[in-house]
């Protein structure tokens, strides 16, 4: 029987970050998918057709461990898609469609709210002081 200095069960995103930082030459990574990725995976079920398993959230990765881990140089590639989310509503044909337009989302939001689109900017500086924050841990 093999002995290893670490066991990670789960081949997520997560799982391969912890893997890299470990820097353990004795690591048994075990997933029981085909793949390895797991949320951040976008992968073509279909001939032609890919589907994002929540894909975007990679986005959210710190950039110091793409960095640190030089995962561009190793192959990452993340795509950018024109509309980041839709939500469809219940009432036919009305739904609210976001991307990095600060512009097209505060019409967007108009449509349901006027109030809300005005102080979306300053939603978004929130959000912003937040993860200027949460990136400084």
């Amino acid at each position: 029987m093999k002995k290893y200095d670490t066991i990670i069960i789960g081949g997520g995103h997560n799982a391969l970050v912890a893997a890299c930082y470990l820097k353990q030459k004795n690591i048994l990574l075990l997933e029981s998918r085909p793949v390895t990725g797991g949320a951040a995976q976008t992968e073509e079920l279909y001939p032609g057709f890919k589907f994002s398993r929540f894909s975007y959230l990679l986005s959210l990765m710190r950039p110091s461990i793409i960095q640190e881990l030089n995962l561009y140089q190793h192959g990452l590639t993340l795509f950018r898609r024109p509309i980041s989310s839709i939500t469809v509503t219940r009432n036919k044909g009305e739904y609210l469609l976001m991307n990095s337009d600060s512009a097209f989302c505060k019409s967007e939001i108009a449509k349901f709210s006027k109030k809300d689109s005005e102080v979306y900017d300053e939603y978004n500086r929130f959000l912003s002081d937040i993860i200027d924050l949460w990136s400084y841990y």
